[in-house]
């Protein structure tokens, strides 16, 4: 695994804007029990990935925010679902982040643990 991260890193210096090549590092270092390194990895992954459809984390900040306003704003029982919340707590390793690839379905149990 420390080898195939070696050469991972060789290629990230290279082209550091893909995706892929992130989640693979990611992968190694959450293998190797590196999990912040992971966690930072996984992170990167997301943010360069090409697919549209996948908020990156400064999209996900803004809908917090503009969230989070609103319901101070309007002073009723909203609830906001932070599925990232969610998932951390069905994965604490690392938060979650190591199921970020998949498309993940919750159920209204999934979110009862908020």
């Amino acid at each position: 695994m420390a080898h195939a991260v070696a050469s991972f890193e060789k290629a990230l210096a290279i082209d550091d804007h893909y995706a892929e090549l992130h989640f693979r590092v990611a992968r190694c270092r959450l293998a190797l029990g590196e999990t912040d390194a992971a966690r930072n990895a996984f992170s990167l992954a997301r943010d360069w990935d090409a697919l549209q459809f996948r908020a990156d984390s400064r999209i996900n900040e803004i809908i917090r925010h503009v969230a989070g306003r609103i319901i101070r704003t309007l002073s009723r029982s909203f609830i906001l679902s932070d599925c990232r919340v969610t998932v951390s707590k069905l994965s604490p390793a690392l938060g979650g982040e190591e199921v970020g690839r998949a498309s993940v379905t919750l159920t209204m149990k999934d979110l009862q643990h908020e």
